[in-house]
């Protein structure tokens, strides 16, 4: 996660687990839940990699934040 940016050292006092799965319960797909979950999401919000759609539950992936997933993680959106 450090090259993305994120420092995954700051939990300090949550009480969330690290991480885990996590299945939607209206759209039953799984995503990555906790912890490391509610931290990519934050930076990806950040980086303005991804953006909410008012209204809307779901996220877009902008241009970049689907290079970034490809080159860091390997996944083609």
């Amino acid at each position: 996660m450090s090259s993305l940016g994120i420092n995954c050292d700051i939990r300090s006092s949550s009480r969330r687990k690290f991480a885990r799965p996590c299945l939607d319960w209206s759209e039953r797909y799984a995503h990555l839940g906790g912890f490391l979950g509610a931290l990519l999401l934050e930076h990806f919000l950040e980086k303005k990699w991804a953006f909410r759609q008012l209204g809307r539950r779901e996220l877009v992936l902008t241009e970049s934040g689907k290079r970034v997933l490809q080159k860091k993680f390997g996944v083609v959106v």
